[in-house]
Order: structure tokens, then C-alpha cells, then sequence
């Protein structure tokens, strides 16, 4: 008899499998993200790096500030790019004709950024969520109460959390 193995499986029973899997998946990436934002242990492989970008620079996207140092992470929205610093700041560039490229004052203690058309989402050490630019279709209007967040997605004109 062949028995065959499903990552998230279907049936009723298996939901608290789920759950917990969900849960030790979210909290392996914020472990993942304290380290690299408390220590610099963990982000030094990233110290020294420059941003190098290519494609259409209409808009400034591919114009990283020249002082632009210790950088964790990057993302490329329409026009604009953000990037996160081994400090927990994060720092935007490009066309920031919705507000997209300024990053709002005192936001820090950010463990993952992402970038989307028009607008940007930065995820805290305390699970809870910064969303700024354009809000033409509700995406910055984050859902009252909402913590525990894991990972963070910004799309074109929405915008997700992966939650506990």
C-alpha cells in the first residue's frame, strides 16, 4: 500500500497539524528576523554591500542613495525601491508621487519590508505592521487588531499577512 505525504493535509482532522506547523513556521522566521536585526553577528554577510540595479530608471528606482550602508534587505516596487537596514530603519528611493518613497518618521525596529506598486509594508520586531503611499483600493488600511503577523506581502493593489 502507498501511502502518500501531503505538506498541508486536506482532511478535518489535521487542521491543529496545520495550525502548529503554521505556528513553528512563523516563529522560525521571526527568530530568523530578531537575529538579524539584534545582531550583527548575522547580518555581516550583507555589510559592504551596494545596491545594483538595471532596467528603466525613469523614475529614480534604480538611484540607491551613495551612502547607503549595512543593507539587510532590498524590494523593487513600480518605481520606487526600499531598503532594510541591519539597524532596523528602512529607507526608500525613486518616484514618490503617492508618498511611496518616504518612509514614515521614527519607524524602526523593522524585520521585513515589501514593496508594491505604490506602496509599502514594513513588518515590526513586534509583529504588527507599517503600511504607507497610495491607497487607492484600501491596501494600507490594516485590519483593526491585527498582530501576530509573520511575513508580509505587498501586491499590486493589496496587501497580505501571514498571521499565528
Amino acid at each position: 500500500m502507498m501511502r502518500t505525504f501531503h505538506f498541508f493535509p486536506l482532511q478535518r482532522q489535521d487542521s491543529q497539524r496545520r495550525r502548529i506547523f503554521c505556528l513553528l513556521a512563523g516563529l522560525a522566521l521571526m527568530l530568523v528576523s530578531l537575529l538579524n536585526v539584534a545582531s550583527p553577528a548575522y547580518a555581516d554577510p550583507l555589510t559592504g554591500c551596494a545596491v545594483v540595479g538595471w532596467g528603466s530608471n525613469f523614475y529614480g528606482a534604480l538611484n540607491a542613495p551613495a551612502d547607503l550602508t549595512d543593507i539587510l534587505e532590498i524590494e523593487a516596487g513600480y518605481a520606487h525601491s526600499l531598503a532594510l537596514k541591519t539597524d532596523g530603519t528602512v529607507v526608500g528611493w525613486g518616484d514618490n508621487g503617492y508618498g511611496q518613497a518616504t518612509v514614515p518618521a521614527g519607524l524602526v525596529n523593522v524585520v521585513a519590508i515589501s514593496a508594491g506598486n505604490s506602496h509599502n509594508l514594513a513588518l515590526k520586531v513586534d509583529g504588527t505592521i507599517v503600511a504607507w503611499g497610495g491607497n487607492s483600493k484600501g491596501q494600507l488600511n490594516i485590519p483593526a487588531g491585527l498582530s501576530n503577523v509573520k511575513a508580509i506581502s505587498a501586491g499590486y493593489n493589496h496587501s497580505l499577512a501571514l498571521k499565528t
